[in-house]
Formats: structure tokens, sequence, C-alpha cells
């Protein structure tokens, strides 16, 4: 039996033309300009990753708009917690996404 190499053409340019998976991903993103949209999406599905279960459970409401993260937490403690803890919180999620996608945290 003979494997699919065998049909190949000796000037096959497949190999040469492939993209990888993420480089085409990102083309993707741009092309449709949804890049920073899903890198927020992204962003808050790791939020319980990021800042632990704990701050997790107490966060009521969280989303991107404009470079600002805007994040309603449930207890008043917390919230003067997490403000004096503001560039910590910032430090993590630039680690983990770059210094582009959040300039700045507002606390409710």
């Amino acid at each position: 039996m003979l494997s699919n190499m065998a049909y190949r053409k000796k000037d096959d340019k497949r190999e040469e033309r492939a993209t990888p998976l993420k480089e085409a991903f990102n083309k993707l993103l741009h092309s449709y300009e949804i890049k920073d949209k899903y890198e927020a999406n992204k962003l808050v599905l790791s939020w319980k990753e990021l800042m632990g279960p704990t701050i997790a459970n107490r966060t009521e409401k969280i989303y991107l708009l404009d470079h600002t993260l805007h994040i309603k937490l449930s207890s008043p403690h917390l919230r003067q917690e997490m403000l004096m803890s503001k560039q910590r919180v910032l430090d993590i999620i630039a680690e983990k996404f770059g210094n582009d996608l959040v300039k700045d945290i507002r606390f409710y």
C-alpha cells in the first residue's frame, strides 16, 4: 500500500504555503478587527484563574470598555482592598495579556 507521500509531486509547494494555526487565527482576528473583543473575552473568562476563587466569587460583573476594566464587587471591604491593590491587579493582567489591553481599572 502506497502512502500519500508517493502521490506528491517533487515541486509541491504546500509545505511552503502552510501557515501555523495560531498565526492564521491571529490574521483572522486582525482582518475582522475583533482582536480586542477576543482578548477582552479571554480576560473575563480567565478572571477566576487570575484572581482566585475568593475574588471571582464576589465579582458580580466584569467588562472591558475603552481599555478600562470595570469590575462590580459584592463586598465593600473587598472593593476597598482591590482599590489599594489596583497596580498589582494591572501587573497580573499585563503579565498574561500584555500592557495594551487594560490601562485602568474601576471598581464599583
